[in-house]
């Protein structure tokens, strides 16, 4: 009941037009056995016209006609069969990767720090397509099979009903299907988190990002062991699993060729050569009837199996999309209006720590007020940030924007508030335009003022095409590469295009030189005079200009103040302060 429930899930739920798919495969199934069942009759005519004293040539243009029958069939059927495949696979393959990637868009970014989650979602995103597609061919296919099987059956039970009972000695394997499948999909289960790290070390030596460190470093012996250590992992799997797979595999085997195959050729060639009493074509037509149904029998009991097995990774995808680690339902949600933000007794742990990042945190941003929140390494500061933004859940507390809770606003809404840099901002293998824009279509004049508020211009324009130029050479050999300030510039292009009422600077400047550093705040501030700003950042000579500076240390606040305020009060910003100044100082 599980594997039909899990099929139907797929056929209307998941890919509503599997139903489509299925019935052109199973048509193109059918008319096969059909085709196959013909043939066995044309042969039997022949073969018995022979035997019985009629013309030879009689035979010879049933023969021709079959023959003729097969090649044309065929290739009309294989035409429609790859044409219809080719489809079915893009459109499966585009139906599913929408469905995950969106279901991937909405659950909090916690997830992806939990192993569990993200082993299940590699999973879902490695297996699932080809293992549906697999579905809707093995339904197809049972469908035909069962087909070839009646009418066989019926053909045997005119020559011999006897041979019928050598067909039913497949059905005793059923078992041994079952388990050999259910060894193979628990083996996948096993290997997948070892195929991550393997992924991980793949990614790694070809990946941009990484190669001068791999050059200059001595890490590539490590991450070789890692790979090495998985592959011999995966073998250890393979080779246990799959000794019991072949033991369950040769008595398969052996009931289904020794006991059945070979017993039903015994018997007709007794009957044909000794007893007399089966003609030539009786007895080829009953050996390959028994085959047929052998095959069928074989195929069905294969595909129960298989069905079985694909519909357990089917069942995988239904739990995935429908895990309720999905951050809300907007139907009862409100859109967010720009406001105060306050964050009243807010804590969060990560996905399998028992420390909190952040602890009982009470802070209130006034409407268009400019915040700077500080602190060491490790304190909590890009936490803070990514649950403003909604890519976390608070673990305790409330968030609140204009009064009105995170968990009553429509999630999309909160994030259209913000414009960020995030610390470590990544360009994709996009156009610069693309880049700017990040799903804001906006034309190329207000793009390029964005590009120019930021201070990127004179690099874009020295490229062949300007802000149609592609960045990265992952995907085109030609592509632009930027250095690690001039991304950040391209980050504050897109914050300056998007215009929110809300800006978050995470380290903005940690790659640009005092000049540019000091260029960009004045531009920032003179853009955002109405507008509430958050800025993170280590200079702390960055937030003299701050209205308020929130110091956090592990996790908590702990202290709050102008800048005045807080040189006056001699804590630990001022002793932070002081050292940094002091370096300056000496240089």
């Amino acid at each position: 009941m599980k594997t039909i429930k899990n099929c139907f899930y797929l056929y209307f739920d998941v890919f509503p037009n599997a139903y489509k798919f299925l019935i052109w495969k199973t048509c193109i199934s059918v008319v096969n056995s059909g085709i196959s069942i013909a043939n066995l009759y044309f042969l039997r005519y022949a073969i018995n016209n022979v035997q019985s004293g009629g013309k030879f040539r009689d035979s010879a243009i049933v023969l021709g006609i079959m023959c003729a029958g097969i090649i044309i069939s065929q290739v009309i059927l294989s035409s429609i069969h790859v044409k219809l495949n080719a489809n079915l696979s893009y459109e499966l393959q585009v139906t599913i990767k929408k469905k995950l990637f969106s279901k991937a868009l909405s659950v909090d970014l916690s997830c992806y720090e939990d192993t569990d989650y993200y082993n299940k979602y590699t999973f879902t995103m490695s297996q699932c397509a080809g293992r549906i597609n697999g579905i809707i061919d093995m339904t197809a296919n049972f469908i035909s099979s069962l087909i070839t099987l009646i009418f066989s059956g019926m053909l045997s039970l005119i020559i011999d009903p006897i041979t019928l009972l050598f067909a039913f000695l497949p059905f005793v394997t059923i078992s041994f299907r079952n388990l050999r499948n259910k060894i193979t999909y628990d083996s996948n289960h096993k290997i997948s988190d070892i195929n991550r790290q393997k992924g991980y070390v793949l990614r790694v030596f070809y990946q941009n990002l990484y190669a001068k460190d791999i050059r200059t470093t001595n890490i590539r012996k490590p991450l070789l062991d890692r790979f090495r250590d998985a592959s011999d992992r995966i073998v250890k799997v393979y080779k246990h699993e799959g000794l019991k797979v072949a033991i369950i595999f040769i008595i398969e085997t052996f009931v289904n060729k020794v006991l059945s195959e070979y017993a039903v050729l015994i018997y007709a060639s007794w009957k044909t050569v000794v007893a007399k009493t089966m003609q030539y074509g009786d007895c080829l037509i009953i050996v390959s009837t028994l085959q047929n149904i052998y095959d069928s029998i074989n195929d069905i009991l294969e595909m129960i199996s298989s069905l079985h097995e694909n519909s357990l990774y089917a069942e995988d995808l239904c739990k995935f999309l429908e895990d309720n680690q999905t951050q809300q339902n907007n139907k009862t949600k409100k859109n967010a209006v720009f406001g105060d933000i306050i964050m009243k007794n807010v804590s969060f742990s990560y996905p399998g720590s028992d420390k909190f990042a952040l602890n009982d945190i009470d802070i209130h941003i006034k409407k268009g007020e400019k915040v700077a929140i500080v602190g060491q390494n490790g304190a909590g500061k890009s936490t803070l940030i990514k649950l403003l933004l909604g890519l976390y859940t608070p673990t305790e507390g409330d968030i609140l924007l204009n009064g009105d809770n995170y968990n009553d606003l429509i999630l999309q809404s909160i994030r259209d508030m913000y414009s960020v840099v995030l610390q470590d901002f990544k360009h994709f293998s996009l156009t610069v335009k693309e880049n700017v824009e990040l799903g804001i279509e906006s034309d190329d004049e207000t793009v390029s003022r964005a590009i120019e508020k930021s201070g990127l211009s004179q690099r874009i324009s020295m490229m062949s095409k300007g802000i149609n130029s592609l960045l990265d050479k992952e995907i085109d050999d030609s592509g632009e590469m930027l250095s690690g300030g001039e991304q950040q510039k391209l980050a504050l292009s897109h914050v300056y295009l998007k215009n929110s009422d809300i800006v978050i600077l995470d380290e903005p400047a940690s790659a640009l030189d005092p000049i540019s550093e000091h260029e960009m705040y004045e531009r920032m501030l003179n853009m955002a005079s109405d507008k509430t700003v958050i800025l993170i950042s280590h200079r702390l000579s960055s937030t003299v200009n701050a209205d308020r500076i929130i110091y956090l240390e592990n996790g908590c606040v702990a202290e709050c103040g102008t800048y005045r305020e807080l040189i006056e009060k001699n804590g630990l910003y001022a002793e932070l302060f002081r050292i940094q100044s002091k370096d300056y100082q000496e240089i």
